[in-house]
């Protein structure tokens, strides 16, 4: 999914959006690259963890359905914006 948030931000760059608003898409972009990333860490913990008290997985599923809202509205925001 990090690989996802890249493409999008070439493409952004690809098609000459304009300058402000394509700010926003990197910006909002990046943090959506980085809620994937703690949510393949709070993965790997709730797999390899010995604390059993503390819900890993049910937090990396939280935070990777954020950044999965995320992704979708700011690929809608740019389609909105090319067409």
């Amino acid at each position: 999914m990090l690989g996802v948030c890249m493409t999008v931000l070439s493409i952004v760059k690809a098609f000459g959006i304009d300058a402000q608003f394509g700010k926003w898409i990197d910006d909002i972009l990046a943090v959506d690259a980085l809620l994937f990333l703690v949510s393949a860490f709070l993965s790997y913990l709730s797999l390899r963890g010995t604390n059993k008290g503390i819900p890993y997985e049910e937090r990396a599923d939280r935070v990777f359905m954020l950044a999965l809202v995320v992704m979708g509205f700011t690929v809608l925001m740019l389609t909105y914006q090319i067409l």
